[in-house]
């Protein structure tokens, strides 16, 4: 299994131009963003912070900063968090104008 959270690491690296954050999270995305969660069960609330700079979003979790790099057709403007039940949830989404949309391509 280490080669695969290994090759997630790498990936993860790769597709946000940053280092894999230090706790254990998920991400996931769908039409309308991108959804970051943390595990950080026993943190309370204070010692956590999300922050954006350009196009960086940044989450602080006991001092200790992840950064992630968002393309430029995140809303960082309306950026979201939540804390609860020991799970931090980060919400980006994309901008209205560029969220993906399924579009069938002819294969010539």
């Amino acid at each position: 299994m280490d080669w695969f959270n290994s090759a997630l690491t790498k990936e993860f690296e790769s597709f946000f131009n940053t280092k894999a954050p230090t706790t254990n999270y998920d991400i996931s995305s769908d039409e309308e963003g991108i959804t970051l969660k943390f595990e950080v069960p026993g943190i309370e609330k204070e010692d956590l912070k999300v922050k954006r700079r350009g196009n960086n979003v940044i989450v602080t979790i006991k001092e200790k900063e992840n950064l992630f790099h968002c393309t430029r057709h995140s809303d960082l403007e309306n950026l979201t968090a939540s804390h609860r039940l020991g799970i931090l949830t980060v919400t980006v989404p994309y901008l209205k104008d560029k969220r993906q949309k399924e579009q069938e391509v002819d294969i010539l």
